[in-house]
């Protein structure tokens, strides 16, 4: 069952927050001898999963223009290059012998970024790396501390360290792009990047750095932006500096808008890498002051999952996020086969707003399983087939197996049990016209 609330126009949500390089208790109270003890109330079964939509605020066009302007731009000296950016998915690999809870916060600080590229650029998580850190070569290295050479990282490799250097050198990204170094990260031709290593301070906090937002700020280098933006106001961009401590986690819930619809627009409209020339309204096409949303969410034991879609003329922008399970899906305890039912949004390219059902099962002794969407309406009517592909769970990530019209399909379990499963997709026809949509599921019990 779907219900939609047709809600008014909202601002969009800002994170007041710098950049850089509660809880509550319970009380036990023990009954007397005179005093039966009082049972826990059973909780109230979650409702059907509501659709609202609304308007919110986008990044004007000149504001975007310019920032992307100063990110294309050479700061050192007049030299004209092209943004460097990955022509294929990047894959996302960690030091093995990093703390558990540093491999936790690149994998929320990927989710959270992913929420800003189109489905077919996102980054996606790969296997822990046993590679060695090596000793820098003499002269190169521009920081203290042993490296990896970046030019050792696999290509395709967003390399990740969890490393300790001088307190005033918090974090870092290396390139590697197919092309010719003006300087240490700089590119004068070509413009696909071939591999990135990042390097980040394990002791930010201890160095008054909020290590989250540390390895935002260099995971948006990572992707392209390489400058360090002067220009803005702190609450604006994550790659502003001279801001104080970097965001912590908590006071980072979603990356800032001007820095998502840049990444969006690098990723969705400059498949090239873009020259700074190239950036002008001319290249942005009609770009409207507001964009339409649909936006829902689903309860979990360990909070509330949330995913939505906002449609603009150049792209269709799918997110999600929530708690995750601390536990992949196979050592969940769940057995036989699970399902996971709920609702999609999403929007045509054309720009019609697209409901529906949405259903994923999965066996769990083979991780394979079914992602379907089905009864999609549009205005009321009939909006194209029921959809459907193969999945295969790897931990608590699922992708699909089956490609031909699913260009895109990027998804993970959500809360404390695996009892929400949350993601985005991207199907391609040309006889029913492209939808990207975003979907939400509790299991059945």
């Amino acid at each position: 069952m779907r219900t939609t609330i047709l809600t008014v126009l909202v601002a969009g949500v800002v994170l007041v927050a710098g950049c850089g390089g509660g809880g509550g208790g319970n009380s036990n109270v023990q009954p007397d001898s005179t005093t039966e003890s009082i049972a826990e109330p059973t909780p109230t079964p979650p409702g059907p999963v509501t659709t609202s939509r609304t308007t919110i605020q986008g990044t004007p066009a000149a504001d975007l223009i310019d920032y992307l302007k100063y990110h294309a731009s050479d700061r050192s000296r007049e030299v004209k290059h092209r943004m460097p950016i990955w022509t294929r998915p990047p894959v996302v690999s960690v030091e093995a012998s990093a703390e558990p809870e540093f491999h936790r916060l690149i994998a929320k600080a990927v989710d959270l970024i992913n929420d800003w590229l189109p489905l077919e650029s996102r980054m996606v998580m790969g296997a822990p790396s046993t590679v060695s850190p090596r000793a820098p070569r003499p002269g190169i290295d521009l920081y203290e501390g042993d490296t990896y050479w970046v030019e050792d990282v696999p290509d395709g490799v967003i390399y990740v360290l969890s490393m300790s250097y001088h307190p005033r050198y918090a974090g870092q990204a290396r390139y590697n792009p197919h092309c010719t170094f003006e300087g240490p990260f700089r590119c004068t031709a070509g413009s696909a990047l071939e591999s990135v290593q990042v390097l980040i301070n394990a002791d930010s906090d201890s160095t008054g750095q909020g290590t989250f937002g540390l390895i935002v700020h260099e995971f948006v280098h990572a992707l392209g932006m390489q400058q360090h933006v002067t220009t803005q106001d702190c609450s604006t961009t994550i790659t502003r500096v001279d801001c104080g401590p970097s965001p912590d986690e908590a006071s980072l819930e979603r990356l800032y808008r001007l820095d998502g619809e840049a990444l969006m627009a690098l990723y969705s409209l400059y498949s090239n890498g873009p020259l700074p020339d190239d950036i002008n309204p001319a290249s942005l096409g009609p770009w409207a002051a507001t964009i339409p949303t649909l936006h829902s969410e689903v309860t979990t034991d360990g909070g509330t999952a949330r995913f939505g879609v906002e449609y603009r003329t150049q792209w269709t922008r799918a997110w999600d996020e929530g708690p995750v399970p601390t536990t992949p899906l196979a050592r969940s305890g769940l057995t036989g086969t699970a399902t996971w039912d709920g609702t999609m949004v999403g929007y045509s390219d054309a720009g019609a707003a697209v409901e529906g059902d949405a259903g994923l099962t999965v066996d769990i002794a083979s991780m394979n399983g079914t992602a379907a969407f089905t009864d999609l309406t549009a205005s009321g009517a009939s909006w194209g087939p029921d959809l459907s592909t193969r999945i295969r769970v790897d931990g608590n990530y699922i992708q699909a197996t089956q490609g031909g019209a699913w260009v895109g399909f990027d998804a993970q379990f959500r809360g404390t049990g695996h009892e929400a499963v949350t993601g985005a997709f991207r199907w391609e026809n040309a006889a029913t016209g492209n939808l990207t949509g975003a979907f939400g599921a509790r299991r059945e019990e």
